[in-house]
């Protein structure tokens, strides 16, 4: 065997030892998750907590939403949290809207289960 052959030999050698490290390090048995930022529920906002009081408070009108400084969300995942019933919007029977990029909000108390 020449000498760059046994070079070779021993830069793979080493490629696959490195290798087999790294997948060593890959992965690792947990007995646990740990605690996440995303997902992780959170507390409902009060001003939307009162958005859902005041639909409940006036079955078949349409609330509008503007929260400005007091809460930051975007209407459209308003929207989304209400359709998925979560966020506060647990209800039965609450509808949701987004016009102009604003947020609506009702309560249908006839919708059903």
């Amino acid at each position: 065997m020449s000498a760059v052959e046994d070079l070779d030999r021993q830069a793979f050698a080493q490629e696959q030892r490195e290798a087999r490290r790294a997948a060593a390090r890959a992965f690792e048995v947990v007995g646990e998750l740990p605690g996440g930022g995303r997902g992780v529920r959170r507390e409902v906002p009060q001003i939307r907590k009162g958005l859902v009081e005041a639909a409940l408070a006036n079955p078949g009108k349409w609330i509008r939403y503007t929260p400005g400084d007091l809460e930051t969300i975007k209407p459209g995942s308003l929207y989304d949290l209400a359709k998925k019933q979560a966020g506060g919007f647990e209800h039965e029977g609450l509808n949701a809207a987004v016009r102009d990029k604003v947020f609506y909000l009702r309560f249908n108390p006839e919708a059903p289960k």
